[in-house]
């Protein structure tokens, strides 16, 4: 006779921070904040992507951000500023909600 093996179920610890691709549904960004160019002279001669990466807590909210790829201090910070004010419909997975990371792209030209 054949031996079943025991199938090993995985608990899934949902405190835990998940990439945005394992979400039950793709993130949704409820309020976009675009970076206010308040002083054009700082960025001068700079051109380029700001690459955020950033935590959303179970609310929605983000809960951390930081700088993955920079361009210059200024833009980096108006960029982070620009983050912090990001809004996304609570993540889920398997339908209680979740922690998530995920990158937001801010173009200066």
């Amino acid at each position: 006779p054949k031996v079943k093996k025991e199938e090993k179920k995985q608990e899934i610890n949902y405190n835990q921070v998940f990439l945005d691709a394992f979400l039950d549904k793709r993130k949704q960004i409820v309020k976009k904040v675009i970076p206010v160019i308040d002083d054009p002279a700082r960025g001068l001669g700079a051109s380029g992507k700001v690459i955020i990466k950033v935590i959303v807590g179970m609310n929605g909210k983000v809960d951390s951000a930081q700088i993955l790829r920079g361009l210059n201090y200024y833009y980096d910070e108006i960029a982070l500023k620009a983050a912090k004010q990001f809004v996304f419909k609570p993540g889920t997975i398997k339908g209680k909600r979740v922690k998530f990371s995920t990158n937001l792209f801010f173009e200066f030209k």
